[in-house]
């Protein structure tokens, strides 16, 4: 696989080439619904960066990207439906669309999942394509316009720029435990696939100060006055 690469019927002198090393698919991933659509490549070697390849950042949990706001989709996909691969990177602007929207049984019903974001015009003209999948969509950083994020990962969408068929992209947000695991980012056993967080390794945390812990030996003794409960359980109803 290549990175640096804009033109690919022509050599620029700015492209690295890799072997992949190792390829993890998200082991829920559905091949009937697309839910789950997200893999990570391991590279052979680090990649050189520069003006022409560079890192990304992923979402914070708490980035929240409502409806409207305008994302950038890219790739050597086709420009058209059922038409052929561009030899030119290309980029769009997509605005999101809410799951409301996007559930609507004008549109895709109920093949959206929680796992899955949508963008694009309502009228529909501009979208990803065949052999985009894969491929990014970037949006500003809420906290910081400077700096863009990776939202989202092309997935899947009815033909291409059709009217109230936007296009599909697996929710990257959705993945943070995943993603960080297998980067080495949290030293920790694989995360739960039903999305919550694994319990903490080690020893548990010690008790808050001004709650002493119970004595070595069982429980406190009862306080004076209060007789314990006859051997053979409690007293007998009056």
């Amino acid at each position: 696989m290549f990175s640096g690469e804009h033109f690919l019927n022509k050599t620029e002198g700015t492209e690295q080439e890799f072997k992949i090393e190792k390829l993890f698919i998200h082991p829920k991933y559905n091949t009937e619904t697309q839910d789950n659509d997200v893999a990570l490549i391991k590279l052979n070697r680090p990649a050189t960066l520069n003006n022409r390849v560079n890192t990304i950042c992923l979402p914070d949990d708490s980035f929240h990207f409502p409806p409207g706001t305008r994302c950038t989709i890219s790739g050597f996909g086709a420009t058209a439906w059922m038409g052929s691969a561009s030899n030119v990177l290309m980029q769009a602007e997509v605005p999101i669309v809410s799951m409301k929207i996007c559930s609507h049984e004008a549109s895709y019903g109920g093949k959206v999942t929680k796992n899955m974001i949508c963008a694009g015009m309502r009228k529909g003209g501009v979208d990803a394509c065949q052999g985009d999948s894969g491929g990014p969509m970037v949006c500003k950083n809420p906290a910081n316009p400077k700096q863009w994020v990776l939202t989202g990962v092309t997935s899947w969408g009815e033909e291409c720029a059709a009217a109230l068929k936007y296009g599909v992209y697996a929710k990257v947000k959705n993945y943070l435990l995943w993603i960080n695991f297998l980067t080495g980012n949290m030293p920790t056993s694989p995360p739960e696939t039903s999305g919550r967080p694994p319990l903490p390794s080690g020893r548990p945390p010690p008790l808050p100060s001004g709650i002493p812990p119970l004595p070595s030996g069982g429980p406190p003794p009862l306080p004076s006055g209060i007789p314990p409960l006859p051997n053979g359980g409690p007293p007998p109803l009056p």
